[in-house]
């Protein structure tokens, strides 16, 4: 097994292979109680799965047996970059679960183009993790113009949190870079609105929200064709995992523009979901945004 090291100060990362299986999952083992046993001055140990593809029942136990080792000296140990292809599987086994209860947040690597990048941060942003945060956010900075963070499964943030959030602000800011909010809840907003931080960041134009069989989207600012297709795909990729859905509500009120060929694109998924079944309720609270795209 191919197990890639990097070691970051007190912190080490590794980069797991292909297959975590009855074969691989032996040597990470021997690996991680290295670290803990016999390397003193690492305190923190992230396990890389971007590159794993397939996880067996063993490679979950180690996993699991290394969250309980470092724990044991006092150390802190994360999962980060799951593959979309095991995802599942530690969603369904409850290993997510664990690691979002005992490290507080989990940041993950959802999408890269060129640019861009996209992060999904699970879990709380207390001041116990806002350090971590921060650093992420900065790191991944230098690697990237745009960053995207996707507070889909975000549900607190502290002061400390709202300090690490604002420090990453700026710096990506400085850099020449923009750091936007995606799927950002109500009560988050409510939060950062709180805190008086709601000018300083940019919201992606799509956020959403499930309740039971209903799906809530919010559209806000400027929507073109780009926008207007991410909506799309996230209506797929929610009635995939979300079987019993039966309302899709569409919110414009935070809405200023859309272009005519995001309201065609619109118009497609208004139509599917109804072949499908699937009500679809468009609430224009602010219908002066389409008033000039009709002909």
């Amino acid at each position: 097994m191919a197990i890639i090291e990097k070691n970051i100060g007190a912190k080490v990362v590794l980069f797991t292979d292909q297959r975590l299986d009855a074969l691989s999952a032996p040597e990470l083992e021997k690996k991680i109680e290295h670290i803990a046993r016999v390397d003193k001055t690492v305190n923190f140990l992230v396990i890389d799965l971007s590159r794993t593809i397939y996880i067996a029942s063993l490679g979950l136990r180690v996993l699991l047996q290394g969250l309980k080792t470092m724990k044991s000296i006092g150390g802190n140990f994360s999962i980060q970059n799951i593959n979309p292809q095991i995802r599942p599987i530690f969603e369904m086994s409850g290993l997510m679960d664990l690691m979002l209860r005992d490290e507080k947040m989990v940041i993950l690597k959802k999408d890269e183009i060129r640019a861009k990048v996209t992060l999904a941060v699970e879990g709380k942003l207390t001041h116990e993790t806002a350090k971590q945060f921060e650093d992420e956010l900065k790191r991944i900075a230098d690697e990237y113009t745009s960053v995207y963070l996707d507070c889909s499964n975000l549900n607190f943030i502290c002061n400390k949190g709202f300090e690490a959030l604002s420090s990453a602000h700026n710096y990506i800011s400085e850099n020449g870079g923009s750091l936007i909010l995606q799927n950002v809840s109500a009560h988050i907003k409510q939060l950062i609105t709180g805190e008086k931080l709601d000018k300083l960041f940019n919201y992606s134009p799509v956020s959403v929200e499930i309740q039971k069989d209903k799906v809530f989207f919010s559209l806000a600012g400027l929507i073109d064709v780009p926008d207007a297709n991410a909506l799309r795909n996230k209506i797929e990729e929610i009635l995939l995992t979300n079987k019993g859905i039966k309302e899709i509500c569409l919110y414009l009120d935070g809405l200023t523009y859309a272009s005519k060929q995001a309201v065609i694109v619109f118009t497609k998924i208004y139509d599917n979901m109804n072949e499908r079944g699937i009500s679809v309720k468009l609430l224009f609270r602010n219908p002066e945004a389409f008033e000039n795209k009709k002909s």
